[in-house]
């Protein structure tokens, strides 16, 4: 028996949006559309702060996502990893990865001098 939707876990709330897997499902994703990115240090995330196409600006989602930082990670590497394993709200598209580079460099910086 199916189970309804109205007992979403929390965890399955906090799960990444597989945009391939939805595709093979046959589902369709409205587009994220980001408004901008925010960083968090300890522990190391980016934040994603955006709205879906064709809805109003103001309606506005975010998502964290953590990010695992090694002795040995470079900005270049987390921001492959971001673009690869979070394409919805990394879309090339739409998104400069110069930019989000930057950021991640910002959090590498910080988790150097620990």
């Amino acid at each position: 028996m199916a189970t309804s939707l109205q007992h979403i876990s929390e965890k399955m709330m906090k799960m990444d949006i597989d945009k391939i897997g939805t595709q093979s499902l046959g589902l369709s994703l409205i587009p994220a559309v980001p408004d901008k990115f925010l960083i968090k240090y300890d522990p190391p995330k980016i934040c994603v702060v955006y709205h879906f196409k064709d809805h109003s600006e103001k309606d506005q989602y975010w998502r964290d996502i953590p990010l695992e930082v090694t002795g040995d990670s470079t900005a270049s590497n987390l921001t492959d990893q971001l673009f690869n394993q979070h394409s919805y709200y990394f879309d090339k598209q739409l998104v400069n990865s110069k930019q989000v580079e930057r950021l991640t460099q910002m959090i590498l910086e910080r988790f150097s001098e620990k």
